[in-house]
């Protein structure tokens, strides 16, 4: 509650004439000035407190200028000459400001004239203000933070990625016999594990005496390290530091057929390898040994899956969903050394469009989540800068 006419003491006085001369700056008008420090101190009349202010204008006007010496005491000086300034009331505003307006409808237009308090409440808001942008600065980069990192696992997932393959260790086969082959097969499949299935089996003209039966051996030598899980009683399978040769006696019946003989081996590379996109098959280098001038059709036989979808560089002669058969007529020779086994590639054209399509897919959700990580980095660097300038500015 303000005081009222004299009761007001001395040091009011001085004090409420100096805070308006401290405050003047801070507001486009003395009256204003006048109107925050008078209900700021709990001055009643923003009037009265003009009066003062007018009163200590005269009567700085009426004495000499005065100021302190060195030991803190007071001592005169030539007056001063009056400042040729120009009255609150005669300076140019939007609109007149005098002692009849009143303080209250003046804080009421507060955007214009703040009193202290509107201006601490001011602040206030401001303060809320940049507290909102800041929250709503930090979802943003929030979000495409999680944006960037959902593109970048997304690409790695799309990103193909296959098992190398394994070069198929080489192999030959030898066919020797009395009489004339007609065909001979060598089938071979994989199954779980590492484990490979040879199946050998031959045939020739129906024998016209079964007194003498034709005999020979169909050889089969493996190159590299191969482990034999199964061999037949009659047959030979002789391993030794580097190739594994197996011997398969070959006894025409008197049907014309040989008698089957299955083979079992561990060796996860053997004759082929295949992956959902390319496959590598290697042909036997083949030999026979018969009669002079004979010839003899092989077949080369593999257990291949989706092998009808492979264009393969040397063309099969018959491909189906599980197995491929390439065949070869074979004259009738001496043996002589083993050499490489030829290596045939295929290729699934609709696996490999694929890839391409994913490897862009990824590659485009990478450089998205390389720009995501860019624009985070910067927003944040820029939000930081910018708390720092707030912090400093209200320091």
């Amino acid at each position: 509650m303000g005081l009222r006419g004299k009761n007001y003491p001395p040091e009011l006085h001085e004090r409420a004439v100096r805070m308006v001369a401290e405050v003047r700056p801070d507001y486009p008008a003395e009256w204003q000035a006048i109107c925050a420090v008078a209900s700021r101190l709990g001055i009643r009349s923003a009037e009265t407190l003009r009066r003062w202010v007018r009163q200590a204008e005269a009567d700085d006007r009426s004495r000499p200028w005065v100021s302190r010496n060195d030991s803190g005491e007071l001592k005169d000086e030539a007056p001063r000459p009056p400042k040729q300034t120009m009255s609150v009331e005669a300076r140019p505003t939007k609109r007149s400001l005098t002692s009849t307006t009143p303080c209250r409808s003046l804080g009421r237009q507060g955007a214009e004239f703040p009193s202290v308090s509107d201006r601490s409440n001011q602040d206030e808001v401001e303060g809320g203000r940049r507290s909102r942008s800041a929250a709503r600065t930090s979802a943003i980069i929030g979000g495409i933070a999680f944006v960037g990192a959902a593109a970048a696992f997304i690409a790695i997932s799309l990103f193909p990625s296959r098992p190398p393959l394994l070069t198929p260790a080489g192999f030959s086969v030898a066919l020797i016999s009395n009489i004339k082959i007609q065909t001979a097969s060598i089938s071979i499949e994989h199954f779980s594990g590492a484990i490979d299935t040879i199946f050998i089996e031959a045939s020739a003209a129906k024998p016209s005496c079964l007194c003498k039966l034709p005999r020979g051996f169909f050889i089969v030598q493996i190159t590299g390290k191969v482990r034999v899980w199964h061999c037949p009683v009659s047959v030979t399978c002789k391993n030794d530091t580097r190739d594994l040769t197996i011997t398969v006696p070959l006894v025409i019946d008197k049907s014309g057929n040989s008698r089957q003989f299955v083979i079992g081996i561990q060796d996860p590379g053997f004759a082929f390898t295949s992956n959902s996109e390319t496959a590598i098959a290697a042909l036997p280098h083949l030999k026979y040994v018969g009669p002079r001038g004979s010839s003899m059709t092989i077949l080369t036989v593999y257990g291949i899956t989706r092998a009808n979808m492979y264009e393969w560089t040397i063309p099969p002669d018959l491909a189906d969903p599980k197995t491929v058969v390439w065949t070869e007529t074979v004259p009738a020779t001496s043996i002589d050394s083993n050499s490489d086994a030829v290596e045939i590639t295929g290729t699934d054209q609709g696996e490999v469009a694929g890839d391409q399509r994913d490897t862009f897919l990824s590659g485009a959700l990478l450089g998205a989540a390389g720009a995501a990580a860019i624009v985070v980095v910067q927003e944040g660097l820029h939000a930081a800068l910018d708390d720092r300038r707030r912090r400093r500015s209200s320091g």
